[in-house]
Protein backbone atom coordinates (compact mmCIF):
# COMPACT_ATOMS: atom_id res chain seq x y z
CA UNK A 1 0.00 0.00 0.00
CA UNK A 2 1.31 3.26 -0.37
CA UNK A 3 1.46 6.46 1.18
CA UNK A 4 1.15 10.18 -0.59
CA UNK A 5 2.23 13.10 0.48
CA UNK A 6 -0.19 16.04 0.10
CA UNK A 7 -0.42 20.28 0.79
CA UNK A 8 -2.84 22.65 0.56
CA UNK A 9 -2.76 25.63 -2.11
CA UNK A 10 -5.41 28.40 -2.55
CA UNK A 11 -6.70 28.08 -6.48
CA UNK A 12 -9.44 29.54 -7.63
CA UNK A 13 -12.98 27.54 -7.58
CA UNK A 14 -13.29 25.94 -10.93
CA UNK A 15 -17.48 26.52 -10.14
CA UNK A 16 -17.80 30.03 -9.03
CA UNK A 17 -14.20 31.50 -9.11
CA UNK A 18 -14.08 31.62 -5.34
CA UNK A 19 -10.25 31.23 -3.90
CA UNK A 20 -10.71 27.82 -1.97
CA UNK A 21 -8.05 25.85 -0.15
CA UNK A 22 -7.35 22.15 -2.09
CA UNK A 23 -5.09 19.16 -1.06
CA UNK A 24 -2.35 18.83 -3.99
CA UNK A 25 -0.52 15.53 -4.38
CA UNK A 26 3.67 16.67 -3.75
CA UNK A 27 5.21 14.73 -6.69
CA UNK A 28 8.97 13.83 -5.35
CA UNK A 29 12.21 13.70 -7.41
CA UNK A 30 11.12 11.99 -10.75
CA UNK A 31 12.65 8.28 -11.35
CA UNK A 32 14.27 7.73 -14.43
CA UNK A 33 14.74 4.94 -16.48
CA UNK A 34 18.30 4.44 -15.22
CA UNK A 35 17.41 3.97 -11.87
CA UNK A 36 13.99 1.71 -12.64
CA UNK A 37 16.31 -0.26 -14.26
CA UNK A 38 19.33 -0.43 -11.21
CA UNK A 39 16.03 -0.94 -8.70
CA UNK A 40 14.73 -3.80 -11.41
CA UNK A 41 17.75 -5.48 -11.03
CA UNK A 42 18.12 -5.01 -7.17
CA UNK A 43 14.85 -6.96 -6.83
CA UNK A 44 14.95 -9.51 -9.51
CA UNK A 45 17.55 -12.20 -10.27
CA UNK A 46 17.31 -10.73 -13.74
CA UNK A 47 20.67 -9.65 -15.48
CA UNK A 48 21.25 -6.01 -16.10
CA UNK A 49 21.69 -5.92 -19.44
CA UNK A 50 18.07 -8.39 -20.15
CA UNK A 51 16.35 -5.75 -18.32
CA UNK A 52 18.19 -2.68 -19.88
CA UNK A 53 17.22 -4.57 -23.17
CA UNK A 54 13.43 -5.55 -22.11
CA UNK A 55 12.99 -2.30 -21.01
CA UNK A 56 14.88 -0.47 -24.62
CA UNK A 57 12.00 -3.27 -26.54
CA UNK A 58 8.98 -2.02 -24.71
CA UNK A 59 9.59 1.81 -24.98
CA UNK A 60 10.03 1.38 -28.89
CA UNK A 61 7.10 -1.09 -29.15
CA UNK A 62 4.90 1.38 -27.29
CA UNK A 63 5.84 4.51 -29.86
CA UNK A 64 5.41 2.41 -32.32
CA UNK A 65 1.80 1.19 -31.68
CA UNK A 66 0.51 4.59 -30.35
CA UNK A 67 1.77 6.64 -33.05
CA UNK A 68 0.20 4.20 -35.26
CA UNK A 69 -3.21 4.67 -33.57
CA UNK A 70 -3.43 1.59 -31.92
CA UNK A 71 -4.16 1.06 -28.18
CA UNK A 72 -1.75 -0.62 -25.73
CA UNK A 73 -2.48 -2.66 -22.78
CA UNK A 74 0.27 -3.74 -20.08
CA UNK A 75 -0.77 -6.64 -18.25
CA UNK A 76 -0.66 -5.34 -14.14
CA UNK A 77 -0.29 -1.78 -15.72
CA UNK A 78 -3.23 -0.39 -18.14
CA UNK A 79 -3.78 1.37 -21.38
CA UNK A 80 -2.12 3.59 -23.05
CA UNK A 81 -4.11 5.29 -26.07
CA UNK A 82 -3.74 8.48 -27.90
CA UNK A 83 -6.74 11.51 -27.75
CA UNK A 84 -6.80 14.52 -29.89
CA UNK A 85 -7.61 18.13 -29.47
CA UNK A 86 -9.21 19.46 -32.95
CA UNK A 87 -10.61 22.59 -34.56
CA UNK A 88 -14.63 22.09 -34.88
CA UNK A 89 -16.50 22.73 -38.30
CA UNK A 90 -20.32 22.61 -39.36
CA UNK A 91 -20.18 20.14 -41.41
CA UNK A 92 -18.60 16.67 -41.62
CA UNK A 93 -17.25 17.16 -44.99
CA UNK A 94 -15.17 20.27 -43.74
CA UNK A 95 -13.17 17.88 -41.04
CA UNK A 96 -9.88 17.31 -42.84
CA UNK A 97 -6.57 15.89 -41.20
CA UNK A 98 -5.81 19.83 -40.90
CA UNK A 99 -8.30 19.77 -38.07
CA UNK A 100 -6.58 17.91 -35.63
CA UNK A 101 -4.55 20.39 -33.92
CA UNK A 102 -2.94 18.18 -30.84
CA UNK A 103 -2.24 14.59 -29.99
CA UNK A 104 -2.25 13.23 -26.29
CA UNK A 105 -0.68 10.21 -24.94
CA UNK A 106 -3.43 8.99 -22.31
CA UNK A 107 -3.20 6.48 -19.83
CA UNK A 108 -5.73 4.48 -18.15
CA UNK A 109 -4.78 2.17 -14.67
CA UNK A 110 -5.76 -1.99 -14.99
CA UNK A 111 -8.53 -2.86 -12.21
CA UNK A 112 -5.85 -4.16 -10.20
CA UNK A 113 -4.01 -0.43 -10.22
CA UNK A 114 -7.36 1.55 -9.61
CA UNK A 115 -7.75 -1.11 -6.47
CA UNK A 116 -4.34 -0.23 -5.58
CA UNK A 117 -5.05 3.51 -5.60
CA UNK A 118 -8.12 2.73 -3.54
CA UNK A 119 -5.89 1.79 -0.70
CA UNK A 120 -3.39 4.60 -0.53
CA UNK A 121 -3.23 6.79 2.20
CA UNK A 122 -2.05 10.36 2.54
CA UNK A 123 -0.09 12.32 5.02
CA UNK A 124 0.19 16.36 4.99
CA UNK A 125 3.98 16.92 4.11
CA UNK A 126 3.15 20.73 5.99
CA UNK A 127 3.24 19.37 9.22
CA UNK A 128 5.94 17.61 11.77
CA UNK A 129 5.28 14.73 13.79
CA UNK A 130 4.18 16.23 16.09
CA UNK A 131 1.06 17.63 14.02
CA UNK A 132 2.10 21.06 14.33
CA UNK A 133 2.86 23.35 11.49
CA UNK A 134 6.37 23.27 9.73
CA UNK A 135 8.47 26.09 10.43
CA UNK A 136 6.14 27.93 13.17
Amino acid sequence: MGNIGFYAMERKSPKDGTKKWYATIKNYTPIDGQAVIAYAVENSHVDRAVIEAAMAGLTQVIQSFLLNGHNLTVDGLGCFFISNKSKGSEQSKDVTADSVKRLYIRFRPDRRMREEMKQVSYHDITRTAYGKLAGK
